[in-house]
């Protein structure tokens, strides 16, 4: 009696397949998988929109020409149709704030910056916030990032000097460079602060990174190729 191969049947769609044909589609299958995770962002653009509109002791809120620069610039340049970019549009609001990833919803979210002042905000929340929403998604890849902050004398006067000065405009562009390893030149983070007599560029860069009147060797070793743009609006 000749001897007989004997195997534990496995089922796929509905019929029984030998071991090592369930063994090599299997590894077909992650295969597959991983070569679609390598190739999903590999080349795009990461692009991040965070606004603060908050009011504190009966002032602040962004002013009239930022807002309207707000809806023409975010809502009316993003384009919906490039699938390379990908989108966070991110509202600061306290404990409850308001984000999307989709910028077909971006007007809807943008227009309740009409109706109301919004709750003063957390560098530190904010930032983890908007870290577990991009760390759901695959990050190294992106060829190109773009931040563009969107924010309040509240936040320049006080969230930037008294609790957490350059947490999210200075350290957060950085971690994203090191989490996606895009190339710090192709990093571009474009401030928009109120047009005040008491806000100019150098007092601002001053509180995002804690620049000293003279830098020493160290720091300039360090320094680091992020691109930076401040608009007064």
């Amino acid at each position: 009696m000749k001897n007989a191969h004997f195997y534990i049947p496995m089922r796929l769609f509905g019929k029984n397949i030998r071991p090592k044909a369930a063994l090599l589609y299997m590894m077909l299958c992650l295969c597959f998988s991983t070569h679609l995770c390598a190739q999903s962002v590999a080349g795009q653009q990461l692009h991040i929109i965070y606004i603060d509109n908050s009011e504190r002791g009966g002032g602040g809120g962004l002013s009239l020409g930022m807002m309207d620069y707000i809806f023409t610039k975010t809502i009316d340049s993003v384009n919906v149709a490039d699938k390379n970019i990908n989108y966070l549009l991110y509202i600061s609001n306290g404990e409850k704030p308001y984000f999307t990833r989709n910028p077909e919803q971006f007007a809807i979210h943008i227009n309740k910056l009409k109706d109301r002042k919004l709750m003063y905000p957390s560098s530190i929340d904010d930032k983890t916030r908007i870290r577990d929403i991009l760390y759901k998604d695959k990050l190294s890849g992106y060829s190109s990032i773009v931040l563009d902050f969107y924010v309040t004398n509240n936040y320049l006067n006080e969230e930037m000097v008294n609790d957490h000065p350059g947490y999210m405009l200075n350290f957060f562009p950085k971690e994203l460079q090191f989490v996606t390893d895009c190339p710090e030149n192709n990093i571009t983070v474009n401030v928009y602060f109120p047009e005040d007599r008491a806000n100019s560029e150098k007092n601002i860069r001053q509180k995002i990174f804690m620049e000293k009147a003279s830098a020493s060797a160290w720091d300039k070793k360090f320094a680091s190729n992020i691109r930076y743009n401040f608009i007064a609006k």
